[in-house]
């Protein structure tokens, strides 16, 4: 292993040194591989990813999707729950130890992912107190409950629309 190394571009298969990325255009918003129509920046990271999205008003839930030249697929989330949120983007796989092998289970597992942070959210707000200035106990984010239980349930919806199922024969 070269110890001056140090940046790793799996898109291109190439190490950079310190020198080679000083001279290297590293933009992120600079295009250096494209495979299926889906376009990859120098991080490895899809510019263009197909979206799927769930938001509901100032609510956000965006799944986001793309395809390596391995054949993988690779899943990102982006959300925003009230003053709470999140996000990964999609990412370039270079192996088929990676990802999903269809465009169905990425994004599956993306709404899995996203239908765990909907329900930790929801618990959590049911159980939030604050004090009052008079040192009463108040229920506080209750009024997230009911945006948050609409975007889970538009999620629920999805989940069965993109659940992987077993064909067989009778």
């Amino acid at each position: 292993m070269n110890n001056n190394i140090i940046h790793t571009c799996h898109c291109l298969n190439r190490d950079f040194t310190a020198k080679e990325w000083s001279e290297f255009d590293h933009r992120p918003n600079k295009v250096v591989h494209t495979f299926n129509g889906y376009k990859y920046n120098i991080n490895d990271v899809c510019l263009n990813p197909t979206i799927l999205d769930l938001s509901q008003g100032k609510y956000t839930l965006i799944i986001k999707y793309c395809q390596s030249d391995c054949g993988k697929w690779s899943s990102g989330i982006e959300y925003l729950f009230g003053h709470s949120g999140g996000s990964f983007g999609c990412s370039f796989l270079p192996t088929q130890k990676e990802g999903h092998i269809s465009r169905e289970k990425a994004i599956y597992a993306a709404l899995k992912y996203a239908k765990n942070k909907i329900e930790t959210k929801i618990d959590e707000l049911k159980e939030y107190y604050e004090y009052d200035d008079n040192g009463n106990k108040v229920q506080s984010g209750k009024s997230h409950i009911p945006h948050l239980r609409k975007i889970l349930s538009s999620v629920q919806e999805q989940l069965l629309a993109h659940r992987a199922t077993q064909l067989t024969l009778f």
